[in-house]
Formats: C-alpha cells, sequence, structure tokens
C-alpha cells in the first residue's frame, strides 16, 4: 500500500473483518458475525460479491470453514475463521492501515480519526472499512450503533430456498427504500410469503432496524405494545421513549406512539407476519398505521397475510403511493425444478416433474410433499383444490399415531417436543422423522410444529374428546415445568411469582406460558371441567398475572356461583372490564359469605388485598380501616405477611401527606424486621433507610434502597418480598418518591 492510498480489496476487507474474531472459539457457540450473511452484513457489502472472495480466501489458505453452533440459530451453520496464516496476513494489513488517518462528518462536528480509533469506537467495522477506501464516514444519528434485529419468535430461513428473484427484488427494493410505505405480501398458506420476508429482512437488517412479530389469534393489542417496547429496549431507547410520552392511554394509542418515536429516530422496518390469524384490533390498529404513514417517512411496514387485509385500498396503492401489493403465486417451472432438485439431491425424473407441476401449480410445500411419491389421482392445476388432493394422497398414508399426533397439533399454537411425542402419542423417532421428511412437522421454537398449510386443513374438523383429555394431560406436564407454583397445593399468592431476585424470566418464556395457560383453560372448558378452569385462571392471575382468562370464564357465563371464590373471580373480571362499584359490590359479598363459612384463606386474602387496593383508590377510609384489621389480624403470625401489610400502611399514609404516622409505622417495621429472622444484611439496609426517612435525608435514602437490592441478590432465598402488589423495596421507592414531593 504504497503512500497509503491504495484501496482495500473485498478479500482485504473480510480479513480485516475476521481478524476481530481471531480469539473466538468457534468449537464452542460462534457469533452470526462469522457466517456468510453475518459478513456480508459486518462488511455492508452485496451477498453476491462474499461467496466468490470466501472460497478464494479458503483456497489461499488465509481462511477455512467449519461447521459451528450459531448463537440464535437452532441448526448448525458454516462459519468463516482466519487460520494462522490469515491471522499474519491481516495482521499486516493492520500495520499497513493502522495510522492511516479517516475524516469522520456527523450532524455536528467533523474530525480526523486514525483507524487504530476507529476500530476501538463504536462505528460498525463495516463503514470503518468503507471509511479507508473512501477517506471519509458519515456518522449519521444512529450511526454510531449496530443495526438491531428484533424477532419474535427467533425465526431462520429455510434450508433450502431457490428462484423467487422477481418477488425478491421487489421485496427488497420497498424494504430499502426509506419509509412512509406499507408492503402487502399476500399468498395461499404454504406459498413462501414467510420464508421470502425473512431472507428479504435478514439482508434489510445490515442497513436498517428490523422488528418482526408472528402474529396469532391470541396477539392482542397489549402483546404487540409489549414487543415493541423491547424493542425499544434493544434500541437502548426505552427510558426516552417512557419519558416523552407520560399519559399515553389505550394500547392502540401507545403503539401509534411508539411507531411516531421509531420515526423520529431513524425508523425501522417493522414487519407483522399471518394478519390472518389475528384478532380484530391488530387489523384496525393497522388500518390506522396505514392512515398515517405520510407523517411517517422514515418507517416501512411489511404485512404478510393469505389474504389481502380488510384495510387494503387500491387508491393507497395507484393514487396516494403508500401501499404496495405483492402477491405470490405457484413457482415457475425452472424454478420448481430448482427446488426439485435441491430437496432431493438427485436427478430428477422431468416426466414426474412435469406431472408434479400440473397437479401442484408451482405450489412449494405441495410440492416437496409430493416428490418421490406417484400419484394416484390427476388433479387440475388449481391451488384452491390441494385440499381434497393433499387429504387423499399424503394423510392417507400415515398411521393411526401419526395422523393422531397431527390433529392434536391443531390444539396448540406452541410446538411440542420431541419427548412429549413419544410420551403423549407413543411415536417412535422414526415415525416424527418421516412426517419431518414429509414436510408435515416442522422444526420451530426447539420443538415441533403443523406446517401451516397442513394446519389450515386440519383445524376445520371438530376434535373428539379423549383427544383433547390427551392435549390437557400434556398442558398440565408443560406448566409443571414451565410455571410450577400454578401446581403448587400450598399456594401463598403473596409470593406473586416462583423468580427470585436475578432470575427475571424472558419474555418470550412468559409468552409461552401466556399461551399454555389459555389453551389448557379453553380445553377445560370444552369438556365441562370448569372448577378445575376456575382454579386455572385464579392461580394465573395470581402468579402470571394473566387476566385474560377471568373475562374468558366471566364471558361464557361461568363465575355466576356464589361461594366465595365464584364471588371474587367475578370482582376481579369486573375490575378488568372497568366496573369498580360494581366489583366492590361481589367483593364485599365475598368478604361477608366469608365470614359465614370456612373458605379457603388464600382467596379470602385476595378479596381483602383487592377491597384495601379500591377503598384507597376511592378514598372510602372507614372501609379501609375495616379491611386493613382484618387483614392483619388474620395473618398476624406470618412474619411475610405482616411486614408487607404494615409497609402498605406506610405507603397509605405517605399518598395521604400523613407523614408523622408514616414515619410511626416505619419504625416499627424496622424494630419488627431487625428482630425477626431475616438476613442481617436486608435488616442492616431497612434500619438505615428509616433513619434516613427520619432526618429527611434523600441520598443516603436511595442508597439505602440500593443497599435493600443487593441483599436480597446476595441471598436469593430470602425472596419474600416480591409480590403482586409491589415489593418491599418497591414500597420503599414509592415512599421516596412521595418525600419528595411533599419536601419539594
Amino acid at each position: 500500500m504504497a503512500g497509503g492510498r491504495k484501496k482495500l480489496t473485498v478479500k482485504d476487507r473480510i480479513l480485516l473483518y475476521l481478524f476481530r474474531f481471531r480469539n473466538v472459539d468457534p468449537k464452542m457457540v460462534a457469533p452470526p458475525g462469522l457466517t456468510q450473511e453475518g459478513i456480508s452484513s459486518g462488511l455492508k457489502l452485496k451477498r453476491s460479491a462474499i461467496p466468490r472472495a470466501l472460497m478464494s480466501l479458503e483456497e489461499e489458505g488465509y481462511i477455512e470453514s467449519l461447521l459451528a453452533h450459531v448463537k440464535h440459530f437452532r441448526r448448525r451453520r458454516k462459519v468463516y475463521v482466519l487460520t494462522d496464516r490469515g491471522i499474519e496476513r491481516a495482521a499486516r494489513l493492520f500495520e499497513e492501515v493502522k495510522d492511516r488517518k479517516i475524516l469522520v462528518k456527523t450532524p455536528e462536528e467533523e474530525r480526523l480519526m486514525t483507524v487504530r480509533e476507529l476500530f476501538s469506537s463504536d462505528i460498525p467495522v463495516g463503514s470503518v472499512l468503507e471509511g479507508i477506501n473512501e477517506g471519509m464516514i458519515y456518522v449519521g444519528v444512529e450511526e454510531g450503533r449496530e443495526t438491531v434485529q428484533y424477532f419474535n419468535p427467533l425465526m431462520e430461513g429455510p434450508e433450502v430456498f431457490v428462484g423467487r428473484e422477481e418477488e425478491w427484488g421487489a421485496l427488497l427494493d420497498l424494504l430499502s427504500s426509506g419509509g412512509g410505505l406499507m408492503v402487502c405480501l399476500v399468498g395461499v398458506a404454504g406459498i413462501g410469503k414467510s420464508s421470502l420476508a425473512l431472507r428479504v429482512l435478514e439482508e434489510v437488517g445490515a442497513k436498517r432496524d428490523v422488528f418482526y412479530l408472528k402474529l396469532d389469534s391470541w396477539t392482542d393489542l397489549d402483546w404487540i405494545v409489549e414487543n415493541l417496547k423491547r424493542f425499544l429496549k434493544e434500541r437502548k431507547e426505552i427510558i426516552q421513549y417512557s419519558n416523552l410520552y407520560l399519559n399515553v392511554e389505550g394500547a392502540q394509542n401507545e403503539a401509534l406512539s411508539i411507531f411516531e418515536f421509531l420515526n423520529g429516530k431513524g425508523g425501522a422496518v417493522l414487519a407483522f407476519d399471518d394478519l390472518h390469524r389475528a384478532p380484530k384490533e391488530v387489523d384496525d390498529f393497522l388500518r390506522a398505521v396505514k392512515d398515517r404513514l405520510a407523517e411517517w417517512e422514515n418507517l416501512t411496514v411489511l404485512v404478510i397475510s393469505r389474504e389481502r387485509p380488510d384495510f387494503y385500498d387500491l387508491r393507497d396503492e395507484e393514487v396516494r403511493g403508500r401501499v404496495k401489493l405483492i402477491t405470490l403465486k405457484g413457482l415457475k417451472e425452472e424454478e420448481a425444478k430448482l427446488l426439485l432438485k435441491s430437496s432431493s439431491g438427485g436427478e430428477l425424473d422431468y416426466e414426474a416433474v412435469d406431472k408434479l407441476l400440473k397437479a401442484t401449480g408451482g405450489h412449494p410445500l405441495a410440492l416437496q410433499l409430493l416428490r418421490n411419491r406417484p400419484l394416484q389421482v390427476d388433479v387440475k392445476r388449481d391451488i384452491s383444490k390441494m385440499e381434497d388432493f393433499l387429504n387423499r394422497e399424503i394423510l392417507g398414508g400415515l398411521s393411526d399415531g401419526q395422523r393422531q399426533l397431527l390433529h392434536a397439533l391443531t390444539l396448540s399454537t406452541v410446538p411440542i417436543g420431541r419427548e412429549e411425542v413419544s410420551d403423549h402419542f407413543g411415536l417412535d423417532m422414526g415415525e416424527v422423522e418421516d412426517l419431518l421428511i414429509r414436510g408435515l412437522l416442522v422444526h420451530e421454537g426447539g420443538g415441533l410444529r403443523l406446517h401451516e398449510f397442513v394446519e389450515g386443513l386440519l383445524k376445520e374438523r371438530p376434535q373428539e374428546e379423549d383427544l383433547k383429555r390427551k392435549w390437557i394431560k400434556l398442558l398440565v406436564e408443560r406448566l409443571k415445568k414451565d410455571a410450577p407454583a400454578l401446581n403448587d397445593e400450598e399456594m401463598r399468592f403473596w409470593q406473586g411469582t416462583i423468580y427470585r431476585w436475578g432470575e427475571e424470566r424472558p419474555g418470550i418464556e412468559r409468552s409461552k406460558v401466556a399461551i399454555e395457560i389459555s389453551e389448557l383453560l379453553k380445553l377445560l372448558t370444552e369438556i365441562g371441567e370448569s372448577e378445575e378452569a376456575k382454579r386455572l385462571a385464579m392461580y394465573s392471575l395470581w402468579q402470571e398475572g394473566m387476566r385474560e382468562p377471568l373475562l374468558y370464564l366471566y364471558e361464557r357465563g361461568l363465575l355466576e356461583g356464589g361461594r366465595v371464590e365464584d364471588l371474587y373471580l367475578r370482582g376481579e373480571a369486573l375490575i378488568t372490564q372497568g366496573r369498580t362499584e360494581d366489583a366492590l359490590i361481589c367483593l364485599l359479598e365475598a368478604w361477608k359469605l366469608s365470614r359465614e363459612r370456612e373458605e379457603d384463606r388464600y382467596v379470602i386474602n385476595a378479596t381483602l388485598l383487592r377491597l384495601l387496593e379500591i377503598a384507597q383508590r376511592i378514598s372510602d377510609e372507614e372501609l379501609y380501616e375495616r379491611v386493613y384489621r382484618s387483614l392483619y389480624s388474620r395473618n398476624f403470625h406470618s412474619l411475610h405477611w405482616r411486614h408487607f401489610l404494615t409497609a402498605r400502611r406506610c405507603l397509605y399514609y405517605s399518598f395521604r401527606g400523613q407523614m408523622d404516622k408514616m414515619l410511626t409505622k416505619l419504625k416499627m417495621l424496622a424494630e419488627d424486621i431487625a428482630t425477626s429472622d431475616v438476613p442481617e444484611r436486608f435488616s442492616g439496609a431497612f434500619t438505615m433507610f428509616t433513619q434516613s426517612v427520619e432526618n429527611r435525608d434523600l441520598s443516603s435514602a436511595q442508597r439505602s434502597i440500593d443497599a435493600m437490592l443487593s441483599a436480597i441478590r446476595m441471598d436469593p432465598s430470602y425472596y419474600l418480598y416480591r409480590t403482586p402488589y409491589g415489593t418491599l423495596v418497591d414500597i420503599c421507592q414509592t415512599l421516596l418518591m412521595n418525600m419528595e414531593i411533599y419536601s419539594g
């Protein structure tokens, strides 16, 4: 590189890129950046430029390829690493360019930085290597970080993907174009919509943030908002968003506010798959998004569905240019032949291929299902007739156990594990592999599920009760592992969660538990097990914070009984509907009834706690005192309850501005904690907090709260302070906030 001016070749850039991974051991878990897609994305180069350069470098002995477990991917994938010779070559390249100065431009300033400095900065390595050739790097508002890719569930493209060049190019251009656009990708089940979208999103993700969410019948707007907030968290913008949008009411308004925020922060591609499965409120939300796209020039929305969305209007496409429709149809002849050859790995019988094409209309799934199978019937080239065709051609050749498994899988949206297949359906692994080879089952989320086309074929048929009972048993076994507190006969609902400090459950796992509970509840009601359904609804409220099961039972008239349990659940359902006055009547009746005959003490405690909350909200001091005394006397001998209720009392006084009463109760609580069987680190921190409050030393009080959190993390066996109504530490934090308000 005489004079330091020679440009880096593609191979040079790959070597320098891989040089940063020289200490990674791919025999453990390799980062996605070592895959061909990761290298292309990291270098901001077209994927077509990468394979030839990698092959050349491998032939020259600078790199080697191997199969490795890659983070976020289920199957092993090919990764590329430097050989010893490659490390030496890359090190020499770095020595040649490390002192070269590059002009770095930002919206605020311009400055010169050396390549060495840039390699240690937050600027993506692809931009640095491009800057070496161009002599300048422009860092926009969001250029100083890697792009964020959020997929729920975590999805992979298909192992075999061929053809679709025209649709690929069109979709890639639309999603890369900037924003202010909604793209609707539609086609019949199994035609390849998701496969195409995932491949294109993977490429778009090199330059733009991508959000992908797979929809289903249970994915309401609250679920969408939760996932959008996780996306903001990964972009490190959740606090900034929360500070800007403080008083947004309603899930749709909150989701729209997040879209608005994203547009102002560099934008993103937001993809929603399987819209045809989603509830109407999601359709209404996307209609509202479409109507505001003219304001959001940095957002591109991708909607994937089996049919055109209800909100699609030809005028939006032809006149306003805000919506584009791409309809996937069967593969062309050459594409179909390439798919069959890739799938089978052998020579093709072209006469059989022609017959397949005529029978399936080029439908990708049907082609793979029927490869190497003699056709028994003659079907016209009409995909709409594929259901009858597949029913006779494919399902007719399965064993009774295989057919039973496929029918059972229509009852669930959660993938089934291989062990569950064996334990509950008696299938051996050979029969399972046969279903995978046929394409009737697919890998997803660490398990197996029906291909969406086959699911659509079977879902309309009523399932037998014994099959439902078998699936209920399977769901119960799942929940014993995923949410063991739901099966705890000695339930202490004040714990709120079985997860201890520092063991926060991943969002995707929480959603899995929510689905399992909802499916189990539905099946229990269908077979007439309403009492078990009520118990599940109550425990899922206490342990998982789920209110949907309550509404499901309430809307079906299953909470009309006269027991304490029925009245309590009905009251909670009414609260969910915003009918506080009606809920108060139900809960008071439950309390009255509980004094007349003995009922489950956990239900009574839950009833009284909810009454306590309502009394505080409506400022009924007399009711609050009565309920509080009842709760305290019932649970006085429980250390956990005594501490929790006293802390709640302190909080009540602080909200009413009665700081002297609050301080008196707080001192009593500190003394009780200090003389109880509580870890010394925690009790000491709480005593320090009480003294800080008494001295009005807010800084010291905050340090005491931090010390309490540290104590709980140090001794995770002591996690009683995490309750569904706020932890003791949360209460202390709220007390501190109230002190700041009154002292200000």
